[in-house]
């Protein structure tokens, strides 16, 4: 949790302190599972899935990621206590009535400074987010004040801290495009996308519009809807792929600089080498791509189209090795193995792909 803390540090990590806390307490391991479910609806299953990649076992337990009971240390029960204060100070929306405070005066109407105030009260409730998709909105004429544009970038990392706590797997295929749509116009507002737009634009005429004239779930509408949701993914995945390029190239010179004699500065060159990537993670487009994994199959049912599904064609559409199906994506592929084009039956969105798999 350690590690995670410092290269990749999210919403989850309130729930995660919480739980901890609960378990420093009563030093009962049940408490801090108990407590991070309720808090973050995370599963044991979850927790072993995060920091899977690097991560040190001391305990030779066979531990996997942070499915692990750590060791009963209560008398750091205080400072653990004081880092949850800085976690929902970062993540949980804590200086957000501070910056609705300090737009006073500047909001476009008085509707916006009471919509702004309304957000903050009922800032746990995943129905906020449509109301951050309208607020944002009205900020939009009077991004050029300083305050203003502090409270857009607070309502769009509320936004996707709520969006992160929803339950997809729950929700009905209607509120999954509805879920979806109020992603992409929160996105849209951040990203200025003319590609992004045209996909919003047909999903949104098919979902919410005249749907073209096409019956809601019928074959010709789910072609639609699914072409609609290509080109979305396709923008979403080049946008993630351009940060983690422009950041991993400023990674990738920091690590070169460390190497070079007399430098002060020494980072860890094993995190330095995937900074970009997970970074790229921590995007709105992750958000949108974890919405069409779980509507795609449904869509793609629905059009009669087949199961399986391309989640990387290698470099230019083209891709050589050697196909092997798997149950799920290793940590490395074994020496002389590569290239490999996998077939894998599940993937969760948290794997990195090894190296030496060319196409998914």
């Amino acid at each position: 949790w350690h590690q995670k803390l410092h290269t990749n540090s999210a919403p989850d990590d309130i729930a995660i302190c919480s739980g901890y806390l609960a378990f420093l307490a009563s030093g009962n391991p049940d408490d801090m599972w108990r407590v991070i479910w309720e808090e973050g609806k995370l599963t044991r299953e979850d927790l072993g899935k995060m920091c899977a990649t690097g991560f040190a076992d001391h305990t030779k337990s066979g531990a996997k990621g942070l499915n692990f009971v750590p060791k009963h240390l209560p008398h750091m029960y205080d400072d653990v206590k004081s880092y949850l204060g800085l976690l929902k100070h970062v993540h949980g929306g804590s200086d957000l009535f501070s910056l609705c405070e300090a737009c006073k005066g500047q909001y476009p109407d008085h509707g916006a400074e009471c919509l702004a105030f309304d957000i903050y009260n009922s800032r746990d409730d995943p129905m906020t987010i449509g109301k951050i998709v309208d607020m944002r909105r009205r900020l939009v004429p009077s991004l050029g004040k300083r305050d203003i544009l502090m409270l857009d970038v607070a309502m769009e990392d509320l936004l996707r801290s709520l969006a992160e706590r929803s339950d997809l797997a729950a929700m009905r295929q209607d509120d999954l495009l509805n879920f979806l749509t109020l992603l992409i116009d929160d996105l849209l507002m951040s990203r200025h996308s003319l590609s992004l737009q045209q996909g919003s634009d047909l999903l949104q005429r098919l979902v919410k519009g005249d749907r073209g004239g096409l019956e809601l779930w019928s074959s010709d509408w789910c072609k639609m809807v699914h072409a609609a949701c290509d080109r979305i993914a396709l923008t979403c995945a080049g946008t993630a792929d351009k940060v983690a390029q422009l950041l991993q190239d400023c990674a990738d010179k920091l690590n070169e600089a460390a190497h070079k004699p007399g430098a002060v500065f020494q980072p860890d060159s094993k995190a330095l080498a995937s900074f970009g990537e997970e970074k790229a993670r921590c995007l709105t487009e992750r958000l949108v791509a974890q919405t069409l994994k779980l509507l795609m199959p449904l869509l793609r049912r629905g059009a009669g189209l087949g199961p399986w599904e391309i989640v990387s064609q290698g470099r230019g559409g083209q891709a050589v090795g050697t196909v092997e199906v798997m149950t799920s994506l290793p940590l490395s592929l074994s020496e002389g193995k590569a290239p490999v084009i996998a077939v894998v039956q599940t993937m969760t969105g948290w794997e990195d792909i090894p190296s030496g798999i060319t196409a998914l």
